[in-house]
């Protein structure tokens, strides 16, 4: 018996081996994985996702230091979001909010994978994907889907940094 516990929460690494596992039995062994910001896509009726033309694919260095994060509060979530042809769109997210709180998760990891998985579409052009975020699909999205990090979060490396918090 020693004097520390063991660690709730896994690294980033370990995370990210039991998502691919997830993954793995339910099909998309071989698919790439596409670590998003909740800005870089949309969901629109029937399942269908659009996601951005040349998304600034976030680097995995990104996604870990935001994990770490959620996971010193003891509370994050790794999710696979949408499948684009040998691709699953992932994305890294904890509540940095009280109003962000899922009723019933306290704490721990939380790996999961939607069934179905909704099928993305990428948005060809630019003016296309503008075009798309004037839609109020794309506004109605964003307030209502909050369990993926807008990119100025995921890139925002000081946790403490008063008035980011409050951000959306």
């Amino acid at each position: 018996m020693g004097d520390t516990m063991p660690d709730p929460i896994p690294p980033f690494s370990d995370a990210v081996n039991r998502l691919r596992n997830l993954l793995a039995d339910l099909g998309y062994s071989n698919a790439e994985l596409l670590w998003v910001a909740r800005d870089d896509f949309y969901g629109a009726r029937f399942g269908w996702y659009y996601l951005a033309p040349c998304i600034a694919s976030s680097t995995e260095a990104d996604v870990a230091a935001y994990y770490e994060r959620g996971r010193q509060k003891g509370l994050v979530s790794v999710e696979a979001l949408f499948y684009l042809p040998g691709t699953v769109g992932c994305s890294v997210w904890f509540p940095e909010l009280v109003e962000e709180e899922v009723q019933g998760s306290r704490s721990g990891l939380r790996v999961s994978v939607p069934a179905p998985m909704p099928i993305a579409a990428q948005v060809t052009s630019r003016v296309q994907w503008w075009l798309h975020r004037t839609w109020s699909n794309y506004g109605s999205f964003q307030r209502r889907f909050p369990f993926a990090v807008k990119r100025e979060r995921l890139l925002q490396m000081e946790s403490n940094v008063p008035g980011n918090a409050g951000s959306v």
